[in-house]
């Protein structure tokens, strides 16, 4: 009988055991793919704050007065008008 608990005891305990470190295992392992992740999530971050100035370089080159002149002139054959035909209109606050 005494036989049988020690044996029961030993069983019990390899249990425990194998349950502890299958239970560290598994948390190393997530602490290790969630590293991964947040390095392809920062990786990600800067490819796009990179994307996000190329673009605000490309906006302001763009929205430049002098360009945008330029290509009203040879482009679409725009003039500044002359100064008597421009209308001026008054309006009067009542």
């Amino acid at each position: 009988m005494e036989n049988n608990r020690g044996f029961a005891f030993l069983i019990m305990c390899f249990f425990g055991f194998s349950i502890a470190v299958t239970t560290l295992l598994w948390s190393h392992l997530e602490t290790v793919k969630v590293g991964y992740e947040i390095s392809r999530l920062e990786k990600k971050i800067n490819f796009l704050d990179e994307e996000r100035k190329a673009l605000e370089i490309e906006k302001i080159s763009l929205s430049n007065l002098k360009r945008i002149e330029k290509i009203s002139r040879e482009k679409l054959k725009m003039i500044f008008p002359q100064m008597e035909k421009i209308l001026f209109v008054i309006i009067s606050k009542n």
